[in-house]
C-alpha cells in the first residue's frame, strides 16, 4: 500500500496479502479515516486468446500444393504470428 498527501491509495495486486491476480485480498496495518470511497481508475490487461481452436488454421493452395497451418492457441503479437506462420509455410513447402 501506498499513498500521497491528497489521501489517495494505491492498491496493487502484485503486494496482495493472499489471492491470484485475479480474485485477492489486500490488507494493511493502520486504521484508514475515510469519508468516501471512488475508484480512480483500474488498469486490467487484454488476457482474451487472439488465437482459439475456432480460428487456428490457415491454408494456401498454390497449384496442386495445399498446406493447412494449424497454430497452438494463445496471445500473438503480429511479430509472433508471421514468424510462426513463416516457420510453418517454410516447413511445408513442397518443391
Amino acid at each position: 500500500m501506498s499513498t500521497n498527501e491528497s489521501g489517495l491509495l494505491y492498491i496493487d495486486s502484485r503486494r496482495r496479502t493472499n489471492g491470484t491476480t485475479n480474485d485477492f485480498t489486500f490488507s494493511w496495518a493502520e486504521d484508514i479515516d475515510m469519508d468516501a470511497v471512488g475508484l480512480l481508475s483500474v488498469v486490467l490487461p487484454n488476457t482474451q486468446y487472439n488465437i482459439n481452436q475456432h480460428n487456428n488454421t490457415i491454408s494456401t493452395t498454390e497449384g496442386a500444393n495445399t498446406v493447412i497451418v494449424t497454430l497452438r492457441s494463445g496471445v500473438n503479437n503480429i511479430a509472433g504470428l508471421l514468424s510462426t506462420l513463416g516457420t510453418a509455410l517454410r516447413n511445408n513447402v513442397k518443391e
